[in-house]
């Protein structure tokens, strides 16, 4: 069935702990919102200010202030903070004060997403393509061009596998009946190919399966049409179809509650010690799934948090 196995607030899987009120910091409250403010650890986060930028330590809450006008800011957990302002990137140690490394995008395109999929990696989605920037470098490195299922998408989530042979961008854009539709480029790194597919939000993981050999990579992903109840899907890539047992799981439905109404699925983490893809959705709610069967284990809405 698809109801939850857990639903006893007494039983909660899941330990919330408050750690700063923000606006409390001094953070105003209109910059806390999708593209004004970074977290890229759990260490740091990264606010794009009228003023110039300002860096929350998470572990004391003190708060960084620099002067420094840019239309982008992300800091990572060693404190490696990369800016972007029109076309011009580039990276600071803030714990050195070093200057790390700098490049320029072509004319016309510009930062639509960024994120660090590592300590040294930053993904840049542009108007027309996906670069991978060692932050120590003074050139990206193109990875693919993004196709036409993404035109007109806002690029909300950008994925690597654990064996960097996947990647994945995807977003949201108005659909014809006014609701929202997910949008997804899959990419093989290997085979230079890329799959087009209608998702919300998507995620890697490696599991162990009965078959027994080296793990296998599995993506999994959310889609919600506009209407009807949420899917997900969990099935393995990269194996050769030629020796058999190509894991995949049919299409799960998620449980919307009612009070969800056009709600949709932003983000998808899976947890490497339980074998668990947490997901989070626009309204708040978040879900836990078993990542061997699709079962859904838990869900809970913002306002209980």
């Amino acid at each position: 069935g698809t109801e939850p196995l857990i639903s006893n607030m007494a039983t909660l899987p899941i330990t919330f702990t408050k750690l700063y009120e923000l606006p409390t910091l001094g953070i105003n409250s209109a910059d806390i919102k999708f593209g004004s403010l970074t977290m890229s650890s759990d260490k740091f986060l990264c606010v794009r200010e009228s003023a110039g930028i300002a860096i929350v330590n998470l572990q004391n809450g003190t708060v960084n202030r620099r002067n420094i006008q840019a239309q982008g800011c992300i800091i990572n957990g060693n404190q490696v903070l990369a800016l972007q302002a029109a076309q011009n990137v580039q990276a600071f140690n803030m714990a050195t004060q070093q200057r790390l490394g700098a490049f320029k995008l072509p004319a016309g395109q510009s930062v639509e997403f960024w994120r660090y999929v590592d300590d040294n990696t930053v993904a840049i989605v542009t108007g027309t393509s996906v670069l991978h920037w060692t932050v120590s470098s003074n050139q990206p490195k193109k990875m693919f061009d993004r196709h036409d299922n993404l035109r007109g998408c806002k690029i909300l989530n950008y994925e690597v596998s654990g064996d960097g042979k996947w990647l994945l961008v995807g977003g949201i854009k108005k659909g014809a009946g006014g609701g929202v539709e997910g949008r997804m480029q899959l990419y093989s790194v290997e085979k230079n190919v890329s799959q087009p597919l209608n998702g919300n939000a998507g995620v890697f993981g490696a599991i162990s399966l009965p078959r027994g050999g080296p793990k296998a990579q599995v993506f999994c992903f959310a889609e919600k049409k506009p209407g009807a109840s949420p899917k997900l899907f969990i099935m393995e890539v990269g194996r050769d179809k030629a020796l058999g047992n190509v894991f995949k799981l049919a299409p799960q439905d998620i449980p919307a509650p009612p009070a969800a109404g056009e709600d949709f699925p932003t983000s998808m983490v899976v947890s490497k010690k339980h074998d668990v893809i947490f997901m989070m959705t626009k309204g708040g709610f978040i879900y836990m799934f078993d990542i061997h069967t699709g079962t859904t284990l838990f869900q809970i809405g913002r306002a209980h948090v």
